[in-house]
């Protein structure tokens, strides 16, 4: 009988057939895999997944066996248990007489059966106990899986959505930007066309402009037999010949239209307005605004009445700013720069009026341009005083003093003109300014140079200052060190003042600004 025991390895005390028995086997715990991250790169998710579910595949796989060799070595105690249960059961039927004379041995045998009967029940149960975790653990990691594939599915299912948006965004990226080229292109050609159209106008305008020019050239010809003052014929460039060319056209054309006896009433009341505006200008910004306004209403009303009563009144407004130049201006300079704003304002609505200025000034005072006549042998001392401007009354010509006075006042008004900007047929700026002055410096000194220089430089320095910085030290170097040792000894007292002037500006290094250059408000 004492083979038939049973192994003291499966024999214990029952209470330690509990739920924490040694013989039962350790849980399996399966840690859930970690949820995807939309937020990776798909490449890297989808490989970091696969081997994640490879780890813990084989984990459960090593599991697995665990658990199949521990219900093996269960099932083959539980058959040698069966066997040892079959001999009990012998013992069972055995007459109470002979039981009582089994041994102690027996007796204890069949204590140690139910011992391990209860212990095997226990162990049966702790299977059962496994077998249900394993399930639920199983059922848990195909729901994970099935987790799993579901994400996978809608990630791929989100990638191919984005796929489609960005192939659809691309797509209508495409079609605007081929609609906004489409667009530009034909933007170009209307701008092409629009170029081509202006460049056709400019050339029209221009083949025009050489026409009339061409016109009035035929006629100044045809007129000049009758001027008052013949041209000398003097070396001069052609560009400045041609500019004398217009500015005497314009002028005799003027005279021809103010000689005209038609309409006297009506000339005489514009004369009469224009004078008395003209004559009423200051240095209050307010009252040169009210001159302009009544200044423009005369020009329109004399140009609603025709274009040659319109001309006339431009003429007249040109002779009186041109004497108000030799006059006024002459005796205070200042006033040259509130004069020019009139005609700026004035040029505005009626371009032709600079030409016109610029004629009248040009026949009062040759030196606009600047061109130095040169007597003639067959001319006479009186024809060629009043070819550079003297003015002669009763009988008799004015004084040089004088006649320097009233070129100095007309510089000064046409140097003020220069620093506003006109775009006529002349262009007339502070451009215009700087070609003067280098005109009057390649050309040799006369008496009246320091007295027309110097008038000009009061006017136009600090604008000649402030455009050119650089290049206008130059020139005042070369008039104080080349020009000054030139000027003709008469003109001491004249050489004197331009000197003084240079040596202001070389010490202060700056020109102060003029009066009368800012209007009072």
């Amino acid at each position: 009988m004492e083979s038939d025991s049973i192994p003291k390895s499966l024999v214990s005390p029952r209470k330690k057939y509990t739920s924490n028995s040694s013989l039962q086997t350790k849980t399996i715990k399966f840690s859930a895999p970690e949820t995807f991250d939309d937020s990776t790169d798909s490449d890297h998710q989808e490989t970091d997944e696969e081997c994640a579910f490879d780890i813990i595949k084989s984990k459960q796989i090593k599991k697995t066996k665990e658990i199949k060799s521990h219900i093996s070595l269960i099932k083959e105690v539980a058959l040698k248990s069966k066997e040892k249960a079959e001999v009990f059961t012998n013992l069972h039927r055995i007459n109470p007489e002979e039981r009582e004379n089994h041994s102690s041995v027996e007796l204890k045998k069949k204590d140690n059966f139910n011992n391990f009967f209860d212990q095997f029940r226990d162990m049966s149960l702790a299977v059962k106990d496994l077998k249900n975790k394993f399930l639920d653990e199983k059922r848990r990691e195909n729901l994970q899986r099935e987790k799993e594939i579901q994400e996978r599915k809608r990630i791929e299912d989100e990638k191919k959505r984005l796929e489609e948006l960005s192939r659809q965004e691309e797509a209508r990226i495409k079609l605007e930007k081929d609609r906004v080229e489409k667009e530009l292109l034909m933007k170009e050609q209307e701008q092409e066309q629009e170029r081509q159209q202006k460049i056709m106008l400019e050339n029209k305008l221009k083949q025009e402009k050489m026409e009339r020019i061409k016109m009035e050239r035929t006629k100044m010809e045809e007129e000049k037999q009758r001027a008052v003052i013949p041209i000398p014929e003097t070396e001069i460039s052609e560009t400045i010949q041609g500019e004398i060319n217009d500015l005497e056209a314009i002028y005799n054309k003027m005279i021809q239209i103010r000689d005209d006896q038609t309409d006297k009433n009506f000339k005489s009341e514009i004369k009469i307005q224009l004078n008395t505006k003209v004559g009423q200008i200051s240095s209050i910004a307010t009252q040169v605004q009210s001159v302009v306004n009544d200044l423009q209403k005369t020009l329109n009303n004399a140009k609603s009445k025709g274009e040659n009563l319109y001309q006339y009144a431009l003429f007249i407004l040109g002779e009186k700013i041109t004497e108000q130049a030799t006059f006024q201006i002459a005796i205070n300079p200042a006033s040259a720069f509130p004069t020019a704003i009139v005609v700026h304002l004035l040029y505005k609505q009626h371009e032709n009026i600079i030409n016109i200025i610029a004629a009248c000034l040009y026949r009062c005072c040759p030196y606009i341009i600047p061109i130095y006549h040169k007597k003639l042998k067959n001319m006479s001392i009186d024809d060629f005083r009043l070819l550079v401007g003297y003015v002669k009354k009763d009988g008799a010509f004015e004084s040089e003093e004088s006649y320097q006075e009233r070129m100095s006042g007309v510089i000064a008004l046409y140097a003020a003109i220069l620093q506003h900007d006109f775009k006529g047929n002349r262009p007339i700026g502070i451009e215009r300014a700087w070609a003067w002055l280098a005109r009057m410096l390649n050309s040799k000194p006369r008496r009246i140079s320091p007295v027309l220089l110097l008038s000009f430089l009061n006017i136009a320095g600090f604008q000649f200052f402030k455009h050119f910085p650089n290049q206008f030290p130059k020139i005042i170097a070369y008039i104080e060190k080349e020009y000054l040792p030139l000027i003709p000894k008469e003109s001491v007292a004249a050489k004197t003042r331009l000197s003084l002037w240079i040596q202001e500006f070389r010490e202060k290094k700056k020109i102060t600004k003029p009066e009368g250059f800012t209007l009072v408000r």
